[in-house]
């Protein structure tokens, strides 16, 4: 059952309304023939890109006796939270996609970086735009106009990108400081869209920031905010703007175990740094919130939080990165929405999902979704309609190899093919990867951090189709195999779909290496086959 917040009383904000000037403006419209949104109402999208929950103070941060995101907390407070959200991916292009689209990447067939998504699969901006409202996107990591990944600014009457045209170069030796130079360009153009838009007709703006991703690199006033201790590793003390090789060095030997074991301070220190940028981060969401409030628009805008994944912070394996993790570390997300209709301090335990946020922004909106999507709305529970979310399980992809399968409450890990994924640091070292179990099981209330697999040393051969599992763990495995065998899921991943110059601006970002290839795959390795053990 959801819970209330306890110091805010739960109650939904009735819709404002602009008067005279929208009236004209829709009469005008519809002399013209031309759609007219049903809802006088705005959309505010912000997704913070590799933000794991459990990082927010609304999400139970309080590791430095104040929370590292305040105005993420205030929104929380002010509108309902989805304690369990899952994304489908912990990598950003997959995960984005099916955020965008209410689809699975098997679905869409966007299962890695810098593949495309096929025309057929229409975005949330798109169906907006059709709609008649004034779109704009302004996303820090993706290349708006490139003929392959531009697919995320459809629909967007305006749109812009952190690279601001120089994404060619971009090499691991200056991302830590151009992180911040890409999300200060989508803050300023995404300013700028607001400042231009019509006041008397609704407008949906999405912005996504970049900064919190690898390397922690955090701006200078915020470097020794937390973790700071005289028993840190050198290049945890105090990094810069031009530190991210050293950084990167040191995190990634730590993981390839060319190291003792980090110690606790360090830990703590690369959590410190990690949050500072969210700290950080939640300041470009108190500035764009407060434009709004400027405009007078705040209370007419439906504004939804969430990112696209979280970062595993040494919690497998000793990695510290999200790109071949399944875990919930990773694969949690926050999930806030808040605006006109929706309760007040409302948390909800029962689950939902990325996928879901498309068709709940347009029912919010009141516009239809697209049949074949995958999500479902979650707005009955936003507006107290329901008690549940309705959504009884959430699954996890990484490409066409491994999968998982959430209640929220359990967790079960399916990997047939005994699969390693190698992404960074392991790309760079031959024989090495993220060590995943051929079958893996766990409690997520007694175990949240997935520690105690459940079902080590089970042999697959012996599944006998779930009967052989424990009974807690049987209906996840039947939703696996139903997801499995559904036609959109099926296939295998194309894997000729990432082209040599797409590979080479992924290595330039740490995500593929030139390690050994493993069936036509550089970023996977397969251990034992798990039948015979």
């Amino acid at each position: 059952m959801p819970d209330r917040h306890p110091s805010v009383p739960s109650r939904s904000r009735p819709v404002a309304r602009r008067g005279a000037a929208l009236v004209a403006a829709v009469t005008a419209t519809l002399a013209c023939g031309e759609p007219t949104p049903p809802r006088d109402v705005n959309l505010l999208l912000v997704s913070w890109d590799t933000l794991r929950a459990d990082r927010l103070g609304a999400y139970g941060n309080d590791e430095w006796g104040e929370s590292p995101s305040p105005r993420v907390d205030a929104l929380a407070a002010s509108g309902v939270v989805f304690e369990t959200a899952y994304a489908p991916r912990g990598q950003t292009h997959p995960s984005i996609g099916s955020l965008l689209t209410g689809k699975y990447p098997a679905t869409t067939g966007l299962r890695e970086n810098a593949y495309p998504m096929p025309e057929e699969h229409t975005t949330l901006f798109e169906h907006l735009d059709a709609a008649g409202y004034q779109t704009g996107v302004f996303i820090a990591n993706f290349e708006v106009a490139h003929p392959v990944e531009g697919w995320v600014a459809r629909g967007a009457d305006v749109s812009a990108d952190g690279y601001g045209g120089e994404r060619t170069g971009v090499t691991q030796k200056n991302e830590g400081k151009l992180q911040v130079e890409w999300d200060d360009r989508v803050e300023r153009a995404a300013a700028a869209f607001l400042r231009g838009v019509d006041t008397s007709r609704p407008f949906a703006l999405w912005t996504h920031y970049y900064d919190i991703h690898k390397p922690y690199n955090p701006p200078a006033g915020l470097v020794d905010r937390y973790g700071t201790s005289p028993d840190v590793s050198g290049p945890l003390e105090a990094p810069g703007p031009f530190s991210a090789p050293q950084l990167e060095l040191f995190l990634g030997s730590i993981t390839l175990g060319r190291k003792p074991p980090a110690s606790d301070a360090d830990l703590v220190r690369v959590r410190g740094l990690y949050d500072a940028t969210v700290r950080a981060t939640d300041d470009r969401l108190t500035r764009i919130l407060q434009q709004l409030d400027d405009m007078g628009e705040l209370e007419d805008t439906y504004v939804v939080f969430t990112s696209d994944h979280g970062e595993e912070l040494y919690d497998h394996n000793r990695y510290f990165y999200h790109g071949a993790s399944v875990y919930d570390g990773v694969v949690r997300v926050p999930l806030v929405v808040a605006g006109p209709d929706v309760l007040e301090g409302l948390r909800v335990r029962s689950l939902g999902r990325t996928i879901d946020v498309t068709p709940t922004v347009l029912d919010l909106l009141g516009l239809a979704a697209d049949p074949e999507m995958e999500g479902v709305s979650l707005a009955p529970v936003l507006r107290g309609e329901a008690a549940e979310t309705g959504v009884d399980h959430a699954v996890v992809e990484w490409q066409d190899l491994i999968f998982a399968v959430s209640d929220g409450r359990r967790k079960l890990i399916y990997n047939e093919r005994h699969t390693w994924p190698r992404k960074a640091p392991y790309a760079y070292v031959d024989g090495v990867g993220f060590e995943i179990d051929c079958i893996e099981a766990y409690d997520l209330v007694a175990d949240p951090f997935e520690q105690t697999n459940l079902l080590e040393g089970f042999d697959l051969a012996a599944i006998d189709g779930g009967r052989a599992l424990p009974e807690e763990f049987r209906p996840l495995y039947r939703a696996l195999r139903d997801f499995k065998a559904d036609p959109r899921h099926s296939g295998e991943m194309d894997l000729d779909t990432l082209d040599e110059a797409a590979r080479k601006r992924l290595a330039q970002l740490g995500y593929v290496g030139a390690g050994s290839v493993s069936d036509g795959r550089s970023d996977s390795m397969f251990a034992d086959p798990c039948v015979t053990r």
